[in-house]
């Protein structure tokens, strides 16, 4: 590669169009670099060397070298960049104006219309501000991922990797009353809870509450013999708590030994747990909410 291709990508986020290559090289060289493998296609016309990761960072550079302007990065990743996406996409998602078409693989266009005032600039890159995104990803998605949305949001502002606080995030729901989904958003805002530590924990949460059952704290603490141990729901007047049973957790026989010396130590100190898998919290979640509804009753 040219040096003086080199210094440019360099400036771009590790990124370079066809245009700023053939300054510099003929068509047969960039075609033979991209057969070969050393030069990745992530955009018609862009480019990025091999092994270059594509981060949200280089994504969005890319989407603007190809469209030749600033971008405006909203919905999915506008929260890559805010720091509380819970969802993996590769597609870079952009506002467009009102009648302009994007039909490109890889760029997802929104054709919102935005306000100044809910746009900031971020590690130079334009983006929807974090409570704007995240009310605009809960309209988007069902009450189970939009909870967890506007949890992951609500704890990133407390854990001070966003701004979005419950008062933005109200506000920004009463700027779009009327619209389909305004509703359901404002609904899930008065359950909302920064406790939630992943967003499983939030659909669990949310499944409890819709079967009626007391509203359970988050991240409880217990003290044990073997010190303090943390549940991800509980009842401290019931002394019940429900876990998320991930099978990443479980990997090994070492992770399995230290699940049951912690179950061991928490049933001793007289708490009853109880477990959810994903496949219950999405398709069966009556196989956990009822057990816990019947220890309630037996312990009231």
């Amino acid at each position: 590669m040219h040096r003086e291709l080199d210094l440019l990508r360099r400036q771009q986020e590790g990124v370079f169009s066809r245009q700023q290559a053939l300054r510099f090289h003929s068509a047969a060289y960039l075609t033979n670099k991209v057969r070969e493998g050393k030069w990745t296609k992530i955009l018609p016309g862009i480019f990025t060397l091999q092994g270059t990761s594509p981060t949200t960072r280089v994504r969005i550079r890319a989407a603007a070298l190809y469209l030749g302007r600033e971008v405006i990065v909203t919905h999915q990743t506008a929260a890559e960049v805010h720091g509380f996406a819970i969802f993996n996409d590769s597609s870079t998602h952009i506002l467009m104006p009102p009648g302009r078409r994007l039909t490109t693989a890889g760029l997802t266009a929104h054709r919102d219309i935005v306000s100044s005032s809910d746009i900031q600039c971020v590690s130079n890159n334009l983006v929807t501000s974090p409570a704007r995104t995240a009310v605009d990803l809960a309209l988007q998605y069902d009450r189970l991922d939009g909870l967890a949305i506007l949890d992951r949001a609500i704890r990133a502002h407390r854990n001070r990797s966003a701004p979005a606080t419950l008062e933005e995030l109200l506000a920004q729901v009463s700027r779009i009353a009327g619209k389909k989904g305004a509703r359901k958003v404002r609904e899930l805002l008065a359950i909302a809870d920064p406790g939630a530590a992943s967003p499983m924990e939030s659909r669990v949460r949310l499944r409890c509450l819709d079967a009626e059952l007391p509203r359970p704290d988050t991240q409880v603490r217990v003290h044990t013999p073997e010190g303090d141990k943390f549940l991800d729901l509980g009842w401290r007047e019931y002394r019940i708590g429900l876990e998320y049973d991930s099978v990443q957790h479980h990997s090994g026989s070492d992770a399995v030994r230290r699940d049951y010396r912690r179950h061991n130590a928490i049933s001793d100190s007289g708490w009853l747990l109880f477990y959810a898998t994903a496949e219950q919290v999405r398709l069966r979640p009556w196989e956990f909410t009822e057990p816990i509804r019947r220890a309630i009753r037996r312990r009231s």
